[in-house]
């Protein structure tokens, strides 16, 4: 039995990529994975659709309002500003 060639190689391994791909379509599995890394240790995964994934590999800043003692008087969206030095949102205008 003869060693499969780099090029035998190359072609299953593409094949079992589109077979996984195909499988996760089938499946519902969002089509992107992203592991967090802390201190070189994944400390989790995220699987996601494309436009998070864009959102979270461009390095943004994330702003825990969790606790602010009234959520009601918090109005974030999407197109929102915010305003670090005052830790506040405004709302965008609309034309």
């Amino acid at each position: 039995m003869t060693e499969p060639t780099r090029e035998e190689i190359i072609a299953a391994a593409k094949a079992a990529v589109a077979a996984k791909a195909e499988e996760a379509k089938r499946s519902n599995v969002p089509p992107v994975s992203l592991v967090y890394v802390i201190d070189n240790t994944v400390v989790d995964v995220l699987r996601t659709d494309e436009r998070l994934a864009a959102i979270m590999l461009s390095e943004p800043t994330i702003v825990d309002f969790t606790d602010v003692e009234d959520l009601r008087t918090v109005n974030v969206t999407i197109g929102s500003t915010y305003d670090p030095e005052t830790k506040t949102f405004t709302l965008p205008v609309e034309e």
